[in-house]
């Protein structure tokens, strides 16, 4: 069954279903995700939300069905736990993602949105992980993409946090972009999501998924 058939979908994929030593970690996962939709998959842990959106991301390939992305450039995944480089500052991990994509114009806007100025030379593995998570959501500034993957994107962050978060999402959203995501409840995911947004909801518990994360 496909729960948004749009076209020009970001995002498809038609039953969807992984299974680890013969175990369903998930099954008959079917969504599209097209310009300006927000997915969440909510559920407790140890229901299979990381590797639901890692195989939607394409890092895991499943055993069952399968995932189309029709975009101009790749998808972006920001990991439950931040993905930074072990060696070297927040002003050269902001650099390395710009290098990427010549978007260097764009740092400082992302160092005062993300309120990163007084730890520009801060060595990157002395940040907090509530600091280390509000420096990867400058990747998202940094690496422009249609569809952003965001696993548990406010776990580690403090409230303002999830208002910059907040923030980021609804203008992704509003140019274009789509998101999808995770989190443990649908209570906590409207804790970071825009307030006037519309959101599709999906609950793990639909899919059979009974592996820790």
């Amino acid at each position: 069954m496909i729960l948004n058939p749009f076209e020009n979908a970001l995002l498809a994929c038609h039953n969807l279903t992984l299974e680890i030593e013969d175990e369903i970690i998930f099954q008959s996962v079917s969504l599209e995700v097209s310009r300006h939709d927000i997915a969440i998959f909510y559920g407790a842990n140890g229901s299979g939300k990381t590797i639901l959106l890692e195989t939607l991301a394409k890092k895991r390939q499943a055993t069952g069905g399968n995932v189309t992305h029709h975009l101009p450039d790749s998808a972006i995944m920001l990991p439950q736990v931040p993905a930074l480089r072990r060696f070297g500052n927040v002003q050269q991990q902001l650099n390395y993602w710009a290098r990427q994509h010549n978007t260097y114009l764009a740092i400082p806007a992302a160092m005062a949105y993300l309120q990163l100025d007084y730890y520009q030379h801060a060595p990157v593995r002395y940040l907090s992980m509530g600091w280390r998570s509000r420096l990867a959501l400058a990747k998202l500034m940094l690496q422009p993409s249609l569809l952003w993957i965001l696993d548990d994107p406010a776990g580690w962050l403090d409230e303002t946090g999830h208002t910059m978060l907040s923030g980021l999402i609804a203008g992704h959203v509003r140019k274009g972009g789509a998101v999808i995501a995770c989190s443990r409840s649908q209570a906590y995911a409207k804790s970071w999501l825009p307030d006037d947004a519309h959101i599709r909801w999906f609950s793990m518990m639909d899919y059979m998924g009974i592996m820790e994360e």
